[in-house]
């Protein structure tokens, strides 16, 4: 194993990726990605001990008697989520049908949707004073 394949196993671990992705992006096997994590436990330990950001791997200053930190920052929390959508737990989702074109569409966060875009919410409002006049 080379030492760019080394540090790249280091940084995707370090990352939350698992020992089958990691395999895949250094072109290896499971088995060997997982035996040098193996060897190499700083990394380990320090995910299992949340020590460090999920994002940048830097290292997190815990607060005693506060909920324990998984980033370091706002910038990396939001890159992490980012790069991690299908983890979010979405409940509020509705589905409507447009009051303009008619057509179905789901909205997250609002229940009171008439419209699927500003485009038709606009041509609705158009064509109602349109009609008034």
């Amino acid at each position: 194993m080379t030492e760019t394949q080394a540090q790249t196993i280091l940084e995707l671990r370090r990352r939350g990726q698992t020992y089958a992705d990691i395999a895949v992006h250094i072109g290896g096997s499971a088995n060997t990605v997982k035996s040098y994590c193996l060897r190499n436990d700083q990394v380990l330990r320090a995910l299992a001990a949340k020590e460090i950001c999920k994002h940048c791997g830097a290292p997190l200053a815990q607060r005693p008697q506060a909920k324990r930190r998984s980033f370091c920052c706002d910038r990396c929390r939001l890159a992490w989520w980012g790069a991690h959508r299908d983890l979010i737990n979405r409940k509020a989702i509705y589905r409507f049908t447009c009051l303009h074109c008619g057509c179905n569409f789901k909205a997250y966060g609002n229940n009171r949707r008439k419209y699927c875009s500003k485009a038709c919410a606009y041509e609705a409002r158009r064509e109602a004073h349109c009609n008034d006049t």
